[in-house]
């Protein structure tokens, strides 16, 4: 998907684009930022080795995780829920017990949301946090001279989807990275109490290469990388 040609124009497009561009809307004038992310089944799950609580689980995590990327306290989540007829009530249960132990986890609350019904399933989450910090975050504050922070072992997610799909037994660790991620919640509170000018953040579930690549481009600036300092599991 050409996602960031889409983006252009959807900016080109509205009367107001100011909060298009980063992973998070920022509402200064209420102190909340707010996201939303989608799952689909066949392009970001398969139901035949992910399971309803697992599914959850993730929902809410990828959410949070871009949640982190403005350092802010979670709050709350809405969840749009579209799935075929033949779907059990087992499964919704599942699941919703699946998102229960994340948001016990990252400490939000389920507010509602919308059900329908569709050929697939397909989840659509919106997370809202609340500003802990007075400094700003985006991908348009990198700045010469800067170096880069991760955290987490990269590759790991797509090793254990390569492993699902070709039937190779791999480490929990693996499966888990893929199945279940984390949000790094603790890590940006930890970044944002120890910064007080603003930083250039994102979200890299979508690939390091792809977040180094967005905040090159809102910064206008180079990225050099030393692949070797790349952390990857043995």
């Amino acid at each position: 998907m050409k996602e960031l040609e889409y983006i252009e124009i959807i900016k080109q497009t509205l009367t107001n684009s100011s909060f298009i561009g980063n992973d998070c809307a920022d509402l200064k004038d209420i102190g909340l930022f707010i996201t939303q992310d989608s799952l689909a089944e066949g392009v970001h799950f398969s139901l035949d080795t992910t399971t309803p609580f697992q599914l959850g689980q993730k929902a809410i995590a990828v959410n949070i995780s871009d949640l982190a990327t403005t350092l802010c306290n979670p709050e709350y989540i809405s969840i749009g829920l579209s799935f075929p007829t033949t779907i059990s009530e087992d499964f919704i249960r599942d699941f919703y017990k699946g998102v229960e132990s994340a948001c016990q986890k990252y400490r939000v609350t389920v507010t509602g949301g919308d059900i329908t019904s569709s050929d697939k399933v397909y989840i659509s989450v919106t997370a809202i946090g609340r500003r802990r910090h007075s400094i700003d975050t985006g991908r348009n504050y990198a700045r010469e001279g800067e170096f880069i922070l991760s955290t987490g072992y990269y590759g790991t997610s797509a090793a254990g989807l390569f492993a699902l799909k070709n039937n190779i037994k791999v480490s929990d660790e693996i499966l888990s990275a893929h199945l279940t991620p984390e949000a790094r919640i603790q890590e940006a509170h930890k970044i944002g109490d120890h910064v007080e000018e603003n930083i250039a953040v994102t979200d890299t579930s979508d690939g390091l290469a792809d977040a180094l690549y967005k905040i090159a481009k809102a910064s206008d600036v180079s990225i050099n990388v030393n692949f070797q300092d790349i952390p990857v599991l043995p």
